[in-house]
């Protein structure tokens, strides 16, 4: 009687440790192929700007032919660093160009301004792979519109 109930407990123990193992073995290459799905991209803002600028400004990062990566994100004085993600998929091209900017927004609250914000763009070179981070650098200054 007793072997009978070790048997039982054993293979009991021995099956809940299979499935178990199981288990972790099919979620592990799921969250592995998640997370090399994207391309990172880390722009970070280098200015003493802490007042709200005249209009709204854009943080974008482009490929060669002008087109987003990922969506764009609001320009807030104070806010240093912003975080992309682009998804890999058959047409991204690894061995390309990224173009990390700030732009005016495109929508009416863009006002004639004495003063406007401008970053010169950081241009990067591919290849550009998929689960690593690529870092940029934008330095916004104030320019008044006879200093362009």
């Amino acid at each position: 009687m007793k072997t009978t109930k070790i048997f039982s407990v054993l293979s009991l123990a021995l099956i809940f440790a299979v499935s178990t193992s199981f288990a972790k073995k099919n979620e592990s290459p799921s969250a592995i192929s998640t997370q090399a799905a994207s391309i990172n991209y880390e722009v970070v803002i280098h200015t003493d700007i802490l007042s709200a600028p005249c209009n709204t400004y854009l943080i974008k990062v482009v490929d060669e032919f002008g087109r987003l990566v990922a969506p764009a994100q609001v320009f807030a004085p104070g806010i240093n660093k912003y975080s992309f993600k682009e998804k890999v998929g058959a047409k991204t091209n690894k061995f390309s160009r990224r173009v990390a900017m700030l732009v005016p927004a495109k929508y009416p609250d863009h006002y004639v301004c004495a003063e406007a914000l401008h970053a010169t763009p950081d241009v990067k070179f591919g290849p550009f792979l998929a689960g690593q981070t690529y870092f940029f650098d934008l330095q916004p200054r104030i320019e008044g519109q006879g200093n362009d």
